[in-house]
C-alpha cells in the first residue's frame, strides 16, 4: 500500500525471490499494476479502486495536519481500511495457495487474511524509529535519561490509542483473531524485516529477536536509455540540481512549483525537475537551463546530480544516500521528518525545510548550503557504505530460513 517509495522495495524483493525460483504474487493498489507488470511480476489489484488523483488529494490534505501520528491515523482511515470486508476477501483470495505472506507493517487486512488461513506472515518495517527502545527517546525528543525516554514512548503509545481502538473494532467486526497493535501497525510474531540502512537509522540492541535489519531493498540497476531531451541536457550541463518530490504533491502544487522555479532562478544552476505523481511544473514554459522530466530511474539520475531536492521519503532518502550526493530534504508528512532529520544529523544535508514553509528564498539558501564541498565529501563517504549493504539478499535469506528452504 502507499506511494512509489512504499512499493519499490517490495518490487525489489519480489524480483529477488523469483530469481531464486519462488513463485511470487503481489497484491496492491490498482495503479501499481503497470510497475509490476513491466518487471514480469504477477500483480493483483485489491481493494476499492484508488486513482492517482484521489491518492494525491488524500496525501495533500493529510500533509496539512501538524502531528505525524495524526497524519498516519488519517492515512489508515482514508487509504488502508477502506471497504475492509471487500479488501479482506480479495486479499484472502490472492493468498489461497500461498506458503508465506509478506505484509507491510500497517497492512492490517493482509495480516488478518494470513492468520485466518493459518499462514505464517512476515512484516516489513520502513519506520524503524517507531520501534520501542530504551536506548533513545522518541524522535525528535533530545536524550535526557531513562525516565525521560520512557515518558516519550508512553506518550506516543497513548497518542496511538484512539487509532488502535478503531482498528481493533474494524478487525473484530471481520471476525479477525486478536493480535497486538503497535504504535504504527502490527509486528509479526515470526519475523519483522526492517528494510532500511543501518547507516541512516541506528540498530537498537533491545529490539525483539524477531526483528532483522537487512539494509534497504533496491531494484538492481538495468540498462537505461534516457529520452533525447534528457540526454542532450545532461550532455550540455554537468552536475545539475535534481528536484524530485516523488509521490508527494496535490492541490497545493502550484505553490510548490513557484517556490522551486524561484529558488532555481536565484541559485542559477542547471536543474532537472521530476514531475512526479502530481505533475510538478505542469506545462509551464521553462528557461533552457531547467528541464522537466517524467519517471527516470534513481540509479541513473541521482548519481549525476550536484545535489537533490527531495521529500525525504524512506525510499528516496535511501537512494540519495546510496548515490553519494548531498541533498535538501523538504519533508511533507509522517516518517519523512525523521529521514530528513537523519540526513542533516549525518552532515549530508542542511537543516530540513518543511513543506509548509517551502518558498523560493529559503529553498535557494538550502540548495547553496548543500552545494558546499564539505557536504559533498561526507555524502560520497556515506554512499560507499550504503552501497555495500545487501538488503534484498539478506531479506531473501531470512525468508528462506523461515520457510525451511534454500
Amino acid at each position: 500500500m502507499g506511494s512509489t517509495g512504499d512499493v519499490m522495495p517490495h518490487l525489489a524483493l519480489a524480483r529477488a525471490l523469483a530469481a531464486r525460483g519462488h513463485r511470487v504474487r503481489v497484491a496492491s493498489h490498482a495503479f501499481h499494476h503497470g510497475l509490476f507488470e513491466a518487471a514480469g511480476v504477477e500483480h493483483v489489484a485489491v481493494g476499492p479502486p484508488l486513482t492517482l488523483e484521489a491518492f494525491n488529494r488524500a496525501v495533500d490534505e493529510v500533509s496539512r495536519i501538524p502531528a505525524p501520528i495524526k497524519q498516519f491515523e488519517q492515512l489508515v482511515r482514508r487509504l488502508f481500511l477502506v471497504e475492509p470486508r471487500r479488501t479482506l476477501d480479495e486479499v484472502s483470495a490472492v493468498m489461497a495457495d500461498a506458503d508465506l505472506v509478506v505484509s507491510q507493517r500497517f497492512d492490517y487486512l493482509g495480516q488478518v487474511a494470513a492468520a485466518q488461513r493459518g499462514l505464517p506472515w512476515v512484516t516489513v518495517n520502513l519506520t524503524p524509529q517507531l520501534l520501542f527502545t530504551m536506548e533513545a527517546p522518541v524522535h525528535p525528543a533530545p536524550p535526557m535519561g531513562r525516565v525521560w525516554t520512557r515518558f516519550t514512548w508512553t506518550t506516543l503509545e497513548q497518542m496511538a490509542v484512539p487509532l488502535n481502538r478503531h482498528v481493533a473494532q474494524v478487525l473484530a467486526a471481520l471476525g479477525a483473531p486478536k493480535h497486538p497493535l503497535d504504535v504504527v501497525g502490527a509486528r509479526s510474531p515470526h519475523l519483522e524485516l526492517v528494510a532500511t540502512s543501518v547507516h541512516l537509522s541506528p540498530v537498537r540492541a533491545d529490539w525483539p529477536k524477531t526483528v532483522e535489519v537487512t539494509g534497504p531493498w533496491f531494484v538492481p540497476p538495468t540498462a537505461y536509455t534516457p529520452e533525447p531531451a534528457l540526454a542532450e541536457f545532461l550532455a550540455r550541463y554537468e552536475a545539475p540540481v535534481v528536484v524530485s518530490f516523488g509521490s508527494m504533491g496535490g492541490a497545493r502544487d502550484a505553490g510548490a512549483a513557484q517556490a522551486v522555479l524561484g529558488a532555481l532562478t536565484r541559485v542559477g544552476r542547471p536543474a532537472v525537475v521530476q514531475r512526479g505523481y502530481s505533475g510538478l511544473l505542469g506545462d509551464r514554459a521553462l528557461p533552457p537551463h531547467i528541464l522537466s522530466v517524467g519517471p527516470v530511474p534513481h540509479h541513473f539520475l541521482l548519481g549525476k546530480a550536484a545535489c537533490v531536492v527531495h521529500h525525504a521519503g524512506v525510499g528516496t532518502a535511501a537512494a540519495v544516500a546510496a548515490a553519494g550526493v548531498p541533498s535538501v530534504p523538504v519533508p511533507h508528512l509522517f516518517d519523512q521528518f525523521y529521514w530528513a532529520a537523519r540526513l542533516h544529523e549525518l552532515g549530508v544535508a542542511p537543516k530540513p525545510l518543511l513543506r509548509t514553509a517551502l518558498e523560493a528564498r529559503a529553498l535557494a539558501q538550502r540548495i547553496e548550503a548543500a552545494l558546499s564541498p564539505n557536504l559533498a565529501r561526507r555524502a560520497e563517504a556515506l554512499g560507499h557504505r550504503v552501497r555495500e549493504e545487501r538488503g534484498v539478499e539478506r531479506a531473501v535469506a531470512a525468508l528462506e530460513r523461515l520457510m525451511g528452504v534454500g
